[in-house]
């Protein structure tokens, strides 16, 4: 069976996506770098800082994954600004253990380099999927894997074709807590056209 990927639609989306992530490094490096450093020396200052930049881009990234499922992003609906609040919620008790982790115990410099990326991976890119699957829930989407190593269960996946609203029932997207790999995952989902290929059963988790 041939597979069609909508490579336009694939690179916008892959751009929007990347822009949120470029910014959110920009942003979040700083800030982490200024508290280490004392420049933010109190703790609940130093977790509304990073909250609320939680909040920013978490509604960004929920804006361009209905811009990149065809929605205007614009303006959300009740339902939508429900979903991205509930989400932005569940973020601080990690911003808690987070700062109580730099303010106690303080984190090595490369355990600093890698924070923002994890950050990003953990509580920004989960939104765009989030938003992706409101507007787009019976698309179906291409399992692609982009990093050089993949963890078994990306490589499971990889290839599968399945409706938006299929992955997520399974809980199945990049920096998913079931995949192995959970946050380094480097992997992405992409419009395709077609049949739903491949099974959802037995994917290895973590």
């Amino acid at each position: 069976m041939s597979v069609n990927i909508t490579h336009d639609h694939d690179n916008e989306t892959l751009k929007s996506i990347g822009s949120v992530e470029g910014d959110w490094m920009a942003r979040f490096s700083p800030v982490l770098a200024e508290i280490r450093g004392g420049g933010i020396s109190n703790r609940r200052r130093a977790g509304d800082i990073i909250r609320q930049l939680i909040r920013v881009f978490s509604y960004r990234a929920y804006r361009e994954g209905l811009m990149a499922g065809g929605v205007d992003g614009d303006t959300l609906d009740d339902e939508d600004t429900i979903a991205i609040d509930a989400h932005i919620k569940a973020q601080s008790a990690f911003v808690s253990n987070f700062t109580s982790v730099l303010f106690k115990e303080g984190i090595s410099d490369d355990e600093a380099k890698q924070k923002a990326q994890l950050w990003f991976d953990g509580s920004i890119k989960p939104a765009y999927y989030m938003a992706l699957e409101s507007a787009d829930t019976n698309g179906l989407y291409l399992w692609v894997t982009n990093a050089a190593e993949s963890c078994e269960s990306c490589d499971y996946l990889r290839g599968q074709i399945h409706r938006l609203k299929a992955w997520r029932k399974q809980d199945l997207f990049p920096t998913s807590s079931k995949l192995i790999c959970k946050m380094a995952c480097k992997c992405e989902l992409v419009r395709a056209s077609g049949k739903p290929t491949g099974s959802l059963g037995n994917v290895p988790t973590g």
